[in-house]
């Protein structure tokens, strides 16, 4: 297993709102749809 390290941000609420609604939707937890949204996004 690869090495972890925490992130953390404060984000406005609409926007967690949206965060959460499709990370409810993926099936995934919140690690791992953070995780695929960050990785999607840099490669």
């Amino acid at each position: 297993m690869a090495e972890t390290k925490s992130l953390c941000a404060l984000i406005p609420i609409e926007l967690h709102n949206k965060v959460t609604a499709s990370k409810d939707e993926s099936g995934l937890t919140l690690n791992q749809y953070v995780e695929k949204i960050i990785t999607e996004y840099y490669e």
